[in-house]
């Protein structure tokens, strides 16, 4: 395939050829306004309505009606996430609380200390498996793009998000 990118999408694309180039172009700029193109919107629909009609059905009932979930991890973040946690408990929130990072990327030994210790106390870690890009394919994996992903695998029927730290 001949390389692809970003800034060759143009709005006169079908929306074929559009989601080719959204699903092969490595991340980088995108042209201006590229977001509210009609072939782009529909490609977009196509690729959720695809992946939507590919997802298996649940693999257990919940356990856990309701639940928060943060999104967050590594020594840059891991700390604004304890406060946070710790912020939630002290004002009297018992809602169940799992916090989502990036695997091996996203730990260190200052936070396994933590998972291993008094965090676990106010909330479950969860890590996102080594082959996730393997499994489920994407351009990135951080901040934001997560999210669906941890959403789809939430022990919760129903969940709040704390925006990623």
């Amino acid at each position: 395939m001949a390389q692809v990118s970003p800034s060759s999408a143009r709005p006169g694309m079908t929306v074929n050829e559009m989601i080719q180039l959204i699903e092969n172009a490595p991340p980088g700029p995108w042209p201006a306004g590229w977001a509210s193109w009609p072939n782009v919107n529909e490609a977009h629909r196509v690729m959720a309505r695809r992946f939507a009609d590919s997802l298996k059905p649940s693999r257990h009932p919940y356990p856990e009606d309701r639940g928060i979930v943060i999104a967050g991890g590594g020594l840059k973040y891991f700390p604004s996430v304890w406060v946070c946690i710790h912020l939630i408990r002290h004002l009297g929130c018992k809602l169940p609380i799992q916090l989502w990072y990036l695997g091996d990327s996203e730990s260190d030994p200052y936070m396994n200390i933590y998972e291993d210790g008094c965090l676990n106390h106010f909330a479950s870690c969860a890590s996102m498996p080594p082959k996730l890009e393997q499994d489920t394919p994407c351009q990135v994996l951080c901040g934001w793009e997560s999210k669906p992903y941890i959403m789809l695998h939430l022990p919760f029927a129903q969940a709040s998000s704390v925006p990623r730290y």
